[in-house]
């Protein structure tokens, strides 16, 4: 097992980033907040293949020369700078051959980025050999509401005792495990990465009121995929996953209704290198709210269905675009030679899939489903119609009509040409000849 050395004085990065890293990439985690105690740590026996140093106020003066230091020390060990300053106007130079990380809320770029610099493969990351019960540090049950995993301590005899339920909340806190002289809570194998991604995303909608725009988009992506993940494997731990999408939608609703325009929406989006559903989700939220904005019977409420089903809508084909490495409509995906058949059956069908899945889920409106089902023109959730039925629903409606909207807009980006909203309009206006949905591209006309 390699070593790896973690530095911050924010305990939410070091508990965060401590078990992701071991969990993914199968590092032992030392981690301290204190930069002469990382320097002793390294200049005495112990080996450290890699350093990963969350770079904050108080330590912002010191890091070219502590990375200098280490050097000298250790002149192999791999070193991983990341800017976790609430203030970000001034631009960090790394030092030559340090990796610079701009986001410390993005955990999928550190874990990925750690294990490219390690040499861990993804397949060994896939293979790692781990006990059938995998110790995770007790801290993080404070951050458990309800476990999305069945949760174990060893107790005086060294059995397995059972202290949370998939769905329920733990029956011990962290608290009484203290007194209790419990170091570790554990976890079944197959469900650990399940367990710290949902605990991981937890931690950070929690702290989200002290983060920046970006970072609240990146814990909203993050949280997308792993529930994207959660839907795939039929493993639904459903209250979690029903609290973590609305939180999810609120934050992205909350963006979207502050957000000045179109063009710095995606501005924002394409700076934290979003993934292409997200970029998707995000536009097609930001035109539902001017739609409902402008016609006579949008409410708030109507908002908060579409903000859901705009979040689940496309949840099935997180696996099929992480395949992908360029922007692609789901249609082009279909008939696109490289697209394997196992994809191509899912693409058929991710709206019915999706909205038979958020139909098991407690708490989301009624006619959420609904949306989600019909979101390409058809009432079944198989297929597209380009040109759909007029007894759709209204919400289905001004759904499909700003999907196709953005659809057509990242066309242009993709094929590096001007956006005629103009001429977009009147493209949208040839496709859905019915006078319901005409209504409603009508008022993309007065869209920024």
């Amino acid at each position: 097992m390699k070593n790896a050395l973690l530095i911050s004085e924010n305990e939410i990065l070091k508990n965060l980033y401590s078990v992701n890293l071991s969990v993914y990439v199968g590092l032992k985690v030392t981690a301290t907040g204190n930069i002469e105690r990382a320097t002793n740590k390294i200049g005495k026996k112990a080996k450290y293949e890699i350093l990963v140093f969350f770079i904050e106020e108080s330590n912002e003066s010191k890091f070219t020369s502590f990375v200098d230091e280490v050097k000298a020390l250790d002149s192999k060990i791999q070193i991983v700078l990341v800017d976790a300053r609430s203030d970000t106007e001034v631009d960090l130079m790394a030092p030559v051959g340090v990796l610079l990380l701009e986001n410390a809320y993005n955990i999928k770029n550190i874990i990925k980025s750690s294990a490219r610099l390690l040499k861990v493969t993804a397949k060994e990351m896939a293979s790692m050999k781990v006990p059938d019960m995998f110790p995770i540090s007790r801290s993080l049950i404070a951050n458990i509401k309800n476990c999305p995993c069945d949760v174990f301590i060893k107790n005086e005899n060294e059995e397995f005792e059972q202290i949370g339920v998939r769905g329920e909340a733990p029956s011990k806190t962290e608290e009484e495990l203290v007194i209790e002289g419990r170091n570790e809570i554990y976890i079944p194998k197959n469900e650990r990465l399940n367990f710290i991604n949902f605990v991981s995303t937890d931690i950070l909608i929690e702290y989200r009121s002290s983060l920046d725009k970006d970072a609240q988009l990146n814990i909203v992506e993050n949280c997308m995929e792993k529930i994207g993940q959660q839907f795939t494997s039929n493993q639904l731990a459903r209250e979690e996953i029903t609290n973590l999408s609305k939180t999810c939608s609120e934050i992205i609703s909350d963006i979207v209704i502050a957000e000045e325009s179109f063009s710095n929406m995606l501005e924002t989006l394409l700076k934290n290198n979003a993934s292409y559903l997200f970029v998707h989700n995000v536009l097609i939220l930001y035109v539902v709210e001017h739609i409902l904005k402008n016609v006579t019977w949008g409410s708030h409420q109507q908002f908060e269905k579409l903000s859901l089903a705009v979040f689940f809508h496309d949840i099935f084909l997180v696996p099929v675009y992480d395949s992908v490495n360029d922007f692609y409509k789901e249609e082009e995906l279909l008939y696109n030679p490289q697209t394997d058949e196992d994809h191509k059956e899912i693409i058929l069908n991710h709206a019915r899939m999706a909205a038979e899945k958020v139909a098991e889920l407690n708490g989301i409106p009624m006619g959420v489903n609904a949306i989600i089902c019909q979101h390409h023109g058809e009432k079944r959730g198989e297929g597209f119609n380009l040109n759909p039925v007029d007894s759709l629903a209204p919400l289905s409606k001004v759904f499909m009509i700003s999907e196709s909207y953005v659809d057509m807009f990242l066309d242009c980006i993709r094929e590096k040409k001007k956006f005629d909203k103009a001429l977009v309009v009147k493209k949208l206006n040839e496709q859905y000849t019915r006078r319901s949905y005409q209504k409603l591209i009508e008022t993309l006309k007065s869209l920024k």
